[in-house]
Formats: structure tokens, sequence, C-alpha cells
């Protein structure tokens, strides 16, 4: 599975990209992918807010999604939460990030951020409610409103495989940690021997990168090319941001081989924050996965039965839902 001849090479990134959001208004995506990649890998990227909204929501096929029960949404919030209490208490609580911090602190946007959450909590009984989702819907609530923001959840969790990291019955984040053990061997052997002889496991620093999509320790810029490229790519852009970050100056110098193991988590949380994106994204390009690892990363058969999109739930007194999961055929 880890043979390191088996790889898989990126294209070419311009430097100038051209991106034309034309096709945003109705043009199939899978027919300008090499465009957008083009695009979203340059340093050159400068999306507005409306653009990088309707960016995701395409990419992430949240759209198709809604269509098929453009209702369900506004009905789901109309039940109670399973998870009301633990919501609660997320909402209240501070965002690491300064910049969704500042605007999601204001009660609509708060209204709406518990809107969401208690409506994926009655939607998807498969994944349970974790401190968490709180960051990722306060991001997506930046850039799109309450609705659109539901259905880019659904499509993360099930479609991206994201609700596979918070199962309790299944061993994906694990799974995940140890892939990203062994590459980071393959990619930094030098980094990789250290923390191994500290006994720093990606446990303790990787959980949190996956799980938030990087929000819980990047600043808001660098989330959002991570994010854009995450809905282009998948789940692979997570490992090869995760490598690149780990070879990335300011956190791989002199001081990093001379930090204690009690010290190593606040040294990488400041060399974090002091991460030039540009370059990081420079290096990721750079990474090549094995082939197999990007196989077992597209999650196919697991979410995507006879071509249509899993959607479990246990609201069935909501017809929409059954309906949904019906015909919701993801093209």
């Amino acid at each position: 599975m880890m043979e390191a001849g088996d790889q898989q090479t990126p294209g070419m990134v311009s430097k100038s990209p051209q991106f034309d959001f034309k096709w945003l208004d109705g043009w199939p995506v899978s027919e300008h992918k090499t465009q957008i990649e083009t695009a979203l890998w340059s340093p050159d990227l400068d999306l507005s807010p409306e653009e990088r909204g309707q960016l995701w929501i395409r990419l992430s096929r949240a759209d198709a999604m809604q269509s098929k029960a453009p209702q369900l949404y506004y009905k789901l919030i109309t039940f109670e939460s399973p998870a009301s209490k633990e919501i609660a208490a997320d909402i209240k609580r501070s965002f690491p990030n300064a910049e969704i911090s500042e605007g999601i602190n204001n009660p609509e946007k708060l209204v709406q951020l518990q809107n969401v959450l208690s409506a994926y909590s009655v939607f998807d009984n498969k994944v349970p409610y974790c401190q968490g989702f709180n960051f990722l819907v306060a991001m997506l609530l930046m850039y799109m409103d309450q609705e659109n923001a539901f259905w880019v959840l659904a499509s993360m969790m099930s479609f991206y495989g994201i609700g596979d990291l918070y199962r309790n019955d299944r061993p994906t984040l694990s799974q995940y940690l140890d892939v990203f053990h062994r590459l980071l061997g393959i990619h930094n052997k030098d980094a990789a021997d250290y923390l191994d002889k500290l006994d720093f496991t990606p446990h303790l620093y990787v959980t949190e990168w996956f799980t938030t999509l990087f929000v819980y320790r990047l600043p808001q810029k660098a989330c959002l090319r991570i994010w854009d490229l995450f809905f282009l790519h998948g789940q692979e852009v997570l490992f090869r941001i995760g490598l690149s970050l780990l070879s990335s100056p300011p956190l791989m110098c002199a001081s990093f081989f001379t930090t204690p193991m009690e010290k190593m988590m606040t040294f990488m949380r400041n060399a974090l924050l002091q991460t030039d994106i540009n370059t990081v994204l420079e290096t990721a390009y750079l990474i090549s996965l094995p082939r197999a690892v990007c196989r077992w990363l597209s999650h196919d058969g697991i979410f995507l039965e006879n071509n249509k999109l899993f959607i479990p739930t246990k609201v069935d007194e909501v017809q929409e839902i059954e309906e949904f999961h019906k015909n919701c055929v993801i093209s």
C-alpha cells in the first residue's frame, strides 16, 4: 500500500490564473476541473466572499443535493435536536480563529449556527454530534446562508467522508493517523524520527487538523486556500497540507529538533501561526501520495451505493427525507 514508487503526480501550477466564474452559473464542474485546479493552486488566486461561497457550493455538489429536497432544511430545524444541550454549549465557545470569531459573534449568526448544527444532528444519526462541527459550520456561514451551509456540511460529512472521522463505530481516524505517520516517514524522515523519539504521535496534533480542516490551528487566509482545494480534491489535500506544514519554516527549523516533548505542542501551535500559506501550498503541490492511498481516500463504494448518495436519517415522518434518499443521484 505504501510503496514510494507507486505515485500520483499532480499537474503544473499557473502563476497567472484566469478564473472564469461563468461555470458557476451551470457549467458542469467536471468539464472545467483542469481550469479550476490551475486557479485554486495558484498564489495569485483572489476570490470575493460571494465567489468563494459559490465555489464551495458547486464543488461540493450541495446545490444538486438541495434541489432534490428544497424545503427539507427548514422542516428539520422545527425538530428538537438530540444534541441540543451540547450545541447550546458549543455555540458559546470562543473560536480560535479571530476572523471567524468576529464574523460569527453576533445574534443573527449565532442563531444560524445553532440552526444548522441542530438540523444536521436530526438529519444524520450515523454521525454523532461532536465539538468540532461548530468550527466547520461557522466557517461555512462566513461565505453562504444557513441553508446552503447545511447542504455543504451534509456533503462534507458524507460525500467527502469527514463524517467517518467522527463515527464511534469506525476506526477511520486511527487509520488516517497511522497512514499520516507512515507518509511522514517517507517525506520527512528526520521530523518523523525525532517525533517518534519523543513519542509525540500524530494523534496529538493531526487529529485537530483533520477533524476541523485546519480551522482550529491555522489563520483564516490559510484555511480558505486549504478549503478551496479540499472541495476540489477531497481528503488527499489534508494529508498533503499536513506533510507540507511539517516541512515548512518556521516549524521545520533547528529549534524543532531541540524542543522537548512537553513543549512540542506549544512550539507547533506558535509556528503554525507564522506559516506562509503560499509556501505551504507550493510544497504540498509537489507532494505525491501513493495511488493506493488516493484510492482509499476516495471512499468509492462506502458512501456511494448504486450511484446514489447514502444519507442516513431517523426522521421518518418527514416525507421529503425518504424521497431525497431514493432520488438523490450525484452526477
